[in-house]
């Protein structure tokens, strides 16, 4: 019987771990780039990516660069991948944002009462399930398969304790992870920004990629 070493299956050259990094940063700035034209259509208002960020980082990192926000309150949205690829889909905005963004949503007066907090989560809620599945989307159609995303877990909470359960749920914090972040913003008053993240176990994705 002949035993085969599958061991170098898991190990790049030098080019090819570059061509699949260039690969998976042009999947998500496309993802970023639809998210942005999805935010437009939906608030019917013109946004923008104001800023991003495309960078490896280990899940431990990526918490200790935010601890000046840890105690801030943040609406959030959490969209788990089903596939093999062990990815996180994070929409966050401050509480002040979140509860602004859901009158423009409503078509309410800036200073118009708000419903109770569990239908502004869910209508957050709602506004990730958008962007968030045009990363699924575009990711899906590299990979030329079915990608599924979880149903929105939706909280606000401190910003703290909102990471510290994406990471450890997701078994990221001592693993190289790809950190991607889009600010999407008003374009013409910065009135509000949505922040969209994507994370994920940066070896495993580059697997995937690989096979597409």
């Amino acid at each position: 019987m002949t035993v085969v070493n599958t061991a170098k299956s898991n190990v790049f050259s030098k080019s090819e771990h570059l061509r699949l990094e260039k690969s998976l940063k042009e999947l998500l700035m496309e993802s970023f780039n639809r998210a942005a034209e999805a935010c437009t259509r939906l608030l019917m208002q013109d946004m923008i990516i104001s800023r991003y960020r495309i960078e490896m980082i280990t899940g431990e990192d990526f918490i200790d660069q935010l601890e000046d926000q840890m105690e801030e309150g943040y609406f959030a949205s959490i969209i788990r991948l089903q596939n093999s690829v062990n990815t996180t889909i994070l929409f966050l905005l401050t509480e002040e944002d979140g509860k602004g963004l859901y009158r423009i949503l409503n078509g309410m007066k800036p200073d118009a009462g708000l419903p109770p907090l569990e239908d502004l989560t869910d209508s957050i809620g709602e506004l990730n399930n958008i962007l968030g599945n045009t990363f699924i989307n575009c990711l899906a159609n590299t990979l030329d398969q079915r990608i599924n995303g979880s149903v929105p877990r939706n909280t606000l909470d401190l910003l703290g304790a909102i990471l510290e359960s994406v990471i450890l749920q997701s078994e990221l914090a001592n693993k190289n992870i790809f950190y991607a972040e889009a600010l999407i913003s008003h374009k013409e008053t910065a009135a509000f920004n949505v922040r969209l993240i994507i994370l994920s176990d940066k070896n495993q994705l580059l697997k995937v990629l690989s096979r597409s």
